[in-house]
């Protein structure tokens, strides 16, 4: 019976009115790749429908769903479905399948429920709504103590062509469900050709998964697709603790996770949803209050790896000395297997489940150092090994083409670069060179300008669509005095309120501000995993 219920892993979720539907809707899903669908009691011709399924089309697995009833249950049966799914726990429509030695997946929200699908001999659960009980987060949080009753998931509500294969990544979930694939209205326009192409979209979808796996972005907290990433600041700081950086530039510690989640929780509360953290190796990195701060806050948080600039070291530092093969092997650690909770600040590491989810290098001007060449090298093989995005820093933004000559050299994709800091010299002619190489800017000095004009919103306004789909923004606030949280101004919040507010005065579409906050960073900090 196992077997059954692992042989489809897209299960659309179908409501019948007219059962002549039945098997012409069946026959556009077969047309696309799928052969099976769920069939839903929330019309009277629910079973009329699977028995017509069942007899001419026998090649389709026809789930009952939404059985919530003895009725129902035995309606299901003498109709041929070959399972049967409810979005709740009731243990007589439970043991009418068991007694027919049919396959049944009762829908679970939380771990009492769970223990109690298990008293009743069930393992193989649907997770609903899943979305709006947290997504992935949530299904791995509720289901991790159980790790060893090897259960298995069927996630529905909220899931989309889009976001569909995230799910599947988790060696926990079968299947996912959902009515993406063939929504109510297409069944009643009988537009069965759309229905048989966003079929055939998914089954692409889940052949490039089984391939090597779709696209992700690595956050604190686990792995997300991209497009869960949302709106999002491209460089931020939220984390600076103690350290030698911190000692020399003690303007710049920002130890607190209470006043970062406060903080964070008012960007949350005004739209955003993801910050790119850009506190490298030992220079104040802190992992464990970042997954904090994420958890309290509800914001995706990215944590990189790599080295920052020489003057946040001492003289004697381990990245002086290391070679680049030392110095790949701890970035790919920190990548792979997880952050050392001591941030390499010591002869001992202990790797927390937290893992970096881009590369974070820098140079001060046009020229490398010794240390810098090393460094490059190092974040290079990294990023060809395993795919991960790389963020730099350009020093006053000065040596951003030095550094792109650089990295194409190391054979990087320079779709996955970003040049941080590069409108603190605006001038245009050189951002334009800049953009023409491929790589992705990011502008952070909005709030710094104290004249009247603003060279960073002139930017944006003059290369917006040129460069489209190249542009982002962030705050780079690596100071308590930018915090409000801190007593400071202007706060995490004002890119999403003053300063869009300004860009639209000037002309910038909606389509325009979706790109710089959400679709650019989507695409470019996400990376595929080597391995499901």
């Amino acid at each position: 019976m196992n077997s059954l219920l692992e042989s489809n892993k897209i299960l659309p979720v179908v409501q019948i009115e007219n059962p002549d539907d039945a098997v012409p809707l069946a026959e556009a899903l077969l047309a696309g790749g799928i052969s099976a669908i769920e069939v839903t009691f929330r019309t009277e011709n629910a079973a009329r429908a699977i028995r017509l399924i069942r007899k001419e089309l026998p090649q389709m697995t026809v789930a009952a769903g939404t059985v919530l009833t003895l009725e129902q249950a035995q309606q299901a049966l003498d109709a041929g479905a070959h399972f049967g799914l409810s979005p709740g726990l009731d243990a007589g429509v439970i043991q009418r399948f068991q007694a027919a030695r049919v396959p049944f997946v009762p829908g679970v929200a939380t771990p009492t429920e769970i223990s109690r699908a298990l008293d009743m001999g069930c393992t193989y659960l649907k997770f609903f709504p899943a979305r709006q009980l947290g997504g992935i987060r949530a299904l791995k949080a509720v289901s991790a103590p159980f790790g060893s009753r090897r259960l298995r998931f069927c996630p529905t509500g909220g899931l989309d062509l889009e976001n569909f294969t995230a799910y599947l990544e988790l060696p926990e979930v079968f299947a996912v469900g959902g009515t993406w694939v063939a929504p109510t209205r297409l069944i009643q326009n009988n537009d069965w050709a759309e229905i048989s192409a966003r079929a055939g979209k998914a089954c692409q979808r889940l052949e490039r998964l089984d391939q090597g796996g779709e696209s992700m972005i690595r956050t604190v907290l686990g792995d997300i697709h991209p497009d869960e990433l949302g709106v999002c600041y491209a460089h931020e700081h939220i984390i600076i603790d103690h350290a030698v950086s911190t000692l020399r530039f003690p303007e710049f510690k920002l130890e607190s996770v209470s006043k970062a989640t406060r903080e964070l929780s008012q960007f949350h509360a005004d739209g955003g949803r993801s910050m790119v953290d850009s506190m490298p190796c030992d220079a104040g990195r802190n992992v464990l209050k970042l997954a904090e701060v994420s958890r309290q806050s509800g914001v995706h948080i990215l944590c990189p790896t790599g080295l920052h600039l020489a003057k946040y070291y001492d003289d004697g530092h381990w990245s002086h000395h290391y070679s680049v093969d030392q110095i790949t092997d701890l970035f790919l650690s920190d990548i792979a297997v997880g952050i050392d909770r001591f941030d390499y600040s010591g002869p001992f590491v202990d790797r927390t489940p937290h893992r970096a989810g881009l590369i974070k290098i820098a140079t001060e001007g046009e020229s490398f150092s010794a240390r810098d060449e090393k460094i490059f090298e190092a974040a290079a093989h990294a990023h060809r090994k395993l795919g991960t995005p790389i963020l730099t820093h350009v020093e006053n933004g000065i040596g951003a083409l030095q550094q792109v000559e650089k990295l194409a050299g190391c054979g990087v994709d320079l779709n996955h670069v970003v040049l941080s800091h590069t409108d603190r010299h605006p001038e245009l002619d050189y951002h334009r060179e800049v953009l023409q190489s491929g790589v992705q800017v990011e502008y952070d000095s909005a709030f710094r300008w104290k004249t009247d004009d603003n060279p960073t919103l002139e930017l944006v306004v003059q290369l917006i669509g040129e460069f489209p789909d190249q542009i982002m923004l962030g705050m780079d606030a690596a100071r308590p005095a930018y915090w409000r949280q801190y007593g400071g101004e202007p706060g995490l919040s004002f890119l999403l309120n003053e300063f869009s507010a300004r860009m639209r005065e000037r002309g910038l579409t909606e389509q325009d501000w979706q790109r710089i906050f959400v679709s650019t960073p989507a695409r470019t900090y996400h990376f595929k995993p080597q391995q499901r």
